[in-house]
């Protein structure tokens, strides 16, 4: 419960990030709004069951809950009012115990190109080097500024059925029908 209301609370706020750590004063808990981190009260419950509220996480993300020592990254779903959160949970060991961060990511729909608000120019420029057979395209930006959704909507244009096509992920965020999506995540050291 105490997970769940953290997420809601949140949400609420507009939150989209949740950072959940423990120092020698205690748990701390920080949320991310417009770009901006900012300290929430803890309640005195958290300070009991802190420990409780990461296992129940790590559940929820079905990240190994015994694991202690070692970095984890995974993924939970989130109902809310207004629909699903897509939650994308890491965990970091630190010598004062688990940190904890979560990702609020509200289930967006998969948009084409021509819904990305491109200009004519820059729609143009895309689909020529979208028909391109061989390069490298690299789409760059800040956090939540559309880059996953400019490249979703790539993929959506190149699936015609006529090329294999491979991607490799950190996340798959949105499974798509007739490519081969591989999670991958980068390996320490």
């Amino acid at each position: 419960q105490l997970a769940d209301q953290i997420i809601q609370e949140a949400y609420s706020r507009h939150a989209t990030d949740i950072h959940l750590g423990i120092g020698p004063d205690g748990p701390w808990l920080h949320e991310r709004v417009d770009g901006v981190l900012r300290t929430v009260p803890v309640a005195p419950v958290l300070r009991a069951g802190y420990a409780g509220l990461m296992a129940h996480v790590k559940g929820m993300a079905r990240l190994d809950a015994a694991q202690q020592g070692v970095p984890q990254q995974g993924r939970a779903q989130f109902s809310v009012s207004e629909g699903t959160l897509d939650l994308r949970v890491s965990v970091l060991p630190t010598p004062g115990g688990e940190h904890l961060a979560i990702r609020l990511l509200k289930t967006p729909q998969l948009l084409s190109l021509d819904q990305l608000g491109m200009t004519a120019e820059q729609h143009k420029l895309v689909n020529t080097l979208l028909t391109k057979t061989s390069g490298l395209m690299v789409v760059s930006g800040p956090a939540r500024s559309g880059k996953s959704g400019t490249l979703y909507a790539m993929l959506l244009k190149l699936n015609t059925g006529k090329a294999h096509i491979v991607t490799l992920e950190d996340y798959v965020e949105h499974a798509l029908e007739g490519l081969t999506q591989v999670s991958v995540q980068a390996t320490p050291g």
